[in-house]
């Protein structure tokens, strides 16, 4: 085979093998339309800080006191809980089971999210159904950008910073 024959075919090869890799990586369950996918009924921030919150035991997907609530406006799941200082692991457990469970870069059935609280207060935690992201207020910074271009991207006017 001639030089460039060859290159063309390591050139196929590798993304073909491109193509599997990121198939087979997929972040959570696929769909053709993701927005189709239902919502869930509750988040549980299933985790190593659970009893501090009054839940029964760690690890516990049907703790009321860890779950999040819908906020429509912000279109996502959220919750503020007073934690003691300290170093803590977590996930979001969807609908009271680890049936449908997202950890660390949002990844499905992915590692628990380390969560190091500096000093005791309120951390806020929140998860996004549409990215299956999953953070808090201490691992992320939560960034708004007001402008002219707000109401392409979902919100009802442009410059609303609360949006």
């Amino acid at each position: 085979m001639n030089k460039p024959v060859i290159k063309l075919l390591g050139i196929l090869y590798l993304l073909l093998g491109v193509t599997a890799v990121s198939a087979s990586a997929a972040p959570f369950p696929q769909s053709d339309d993701p927005v189709s996918i239902p919502p869930p009924d509750s988040v549980t921030i299933a985790s190593t800080l659970q009893p501090q919150l009054g839940c029964s035991g760690e690890w516990n997907t049907t703790c009321e006191e860890s779950q999040l609530s819908y906020n429509p406006e912000w279109d996502l799941w959220v919750a503020t809980f007073n934690l003691t200082a300290g170093d803590y692991e977590y996930k979001a457990a969807l609908n009271g089971t680890w049936a449908d469970n997202y950890g660390l870069n949002a990844e499905y059935y992915g590692p628990n999210i380390p969560l190091s609280v500096p000093e005791d207060g309120p951390v806020m935690f929140w998860y996004d159904h549409k990215t299956r992201w999953v953070s808090d207020s201490v691992n992320s910074l939560v960034a708004n950008v007001s402008g002219d271009f707000q109401d392409e991207v979902g919100c009802s006017g442009d410059w609303q910073p609360d949006c």
